[in-house]
């Protein structure tokens, strides 16, 4: 195991442990709630946390909605990744060694996809905080912007 691999390592399970510190905050509504002004919009907590989110506003809350799949996916690459450079000896991984991490990679693939549903679609319902259950995902924020749209120019 080399420095370098102990490092990445570190990091990752550092962003792992700062989703666990989260995600209390995240699942009692703390992201939901209103910050002050910014810029002169009102944005809540989360909004502002995640400000940098190249992706736009509707994935934008629906990544907030979706911090609890998000964080045991990151614990998923944890998991393999430090089960992988465990073994000391170089050389082939022995097959409990495999099975752990197929097993790490497939909880992160299923992770990711509670991920993508939790923002797209804000479903299933268990994966998202309470506070933020009732709030559309982002494609039916998108057709109700569409069809707000389509209703302006057919007035003017």
């Amino acid at each position: 195991m080399s420095a370098s691999q102990v490092v990445v390592g570190i990091a990752i399970t550092v962003m792992g442990l700062w989703g666990l510190v989260l995600l209390p905050r995240v699942w009692r509504g703390k992201f939901s709630r209103p910050a002050p002004r910014f810029r002169g919009r009102d944005r809540t907590q989360g909004e502002l946390a995640y400000m940098w989110w190249p992706f736009g506003d509707a994935t934008r809350r629906g990544v907030i909605r979706g911090l609890a799949p998000l964080t045991f996916a990151v614990w998923g690459i944890v998991l393999g990744y430090w089960v992988a450079l465990a073994p000391s000896r170089p050389g082939p991984l022995s097959p409990a060694t495999r099975a752990v991490v197929g097993l790490a990679i497939a909880w992160f693939g299923v992770c990711c996809v509670l991920l993508v549903t939790v923002i797209y679609f804000n479903w299933p319902k268990f994966v998202v905080p309470p506070t933020q259950r009732t709030e559309p995902g982002a494609i039916a924020e998108w057709r109700t912007s569409c069809v707000r749209s389509q209703r302006r120019r057919t007035r003017s």
